[in-house]
């Protein structure tokens, strides 16, 4: 188990780029509905983590939805982001995460707020914004290690 030791150091030696990362990406309006929020936090990850990953942005087709009239209505939706490692690996991983919040670009709860030394409170921390950034840092831990390579 000593092997892994190094590793988790590394990660434990992340926290200032975790806080950074996640400040910067919750104080980015990404409700459900704000496109231009979401392309903004898109670019974002693409800037950050072009370097190490192959990233693309893949465009969704709109979505239909019955609205309060009863009328089927397409609704329009951001871009999804595409990492792909290693294609041609025999075992592959699926991740999945969203990248919008619930809180839409009118609604109050739009800044981070720090609420002592280890804590921050703001939208998508605890959900989305705070798995992403805990996400990269796991798979960045990973391209590290010598098992990167199998």
């Amino acid at each position: 188990m000593t092997e892994f030791v190094p590793h988790l150091d590394w990660i434990s030696s992340q926290d200032p780029v975790l806080r950074r990362r996640l400040t910067q990406w919750a104080s980015i309006n990404t409700g459900t509905d704000n496109l231009p929020g979401l392309a903004h936090l898109a670019q974002c990850l693409l800037r950050e983590f072009a370097a190490l990953f192959a990233l693309e942005l893949v465009p969704l087709t709109p979505t239909t939805q019955i609205a309060s009239t009863g009328l089927a209505v397409s609704r329009p939706l951001g871009s999804a982001l595409r990492l792909i490692l290693r294609p041609s690996a025999p075992l592959r991983i699926f991740f999945n995460i969203h990248m919008d919040t619930v809180y839409a670009a009118t609604d109050p709860f739009q800044t981070l707020t720090p609420l002592d030394g280890d804590r921050l409170r703001g939208p998508g921390v605890t959900d989305a914004k705070g798995g992403l950034a805990i996400l990269f840092t796991v798979l960045e831990s990973l391209e590290r290690t010598p098992w990167s390579r199998n």
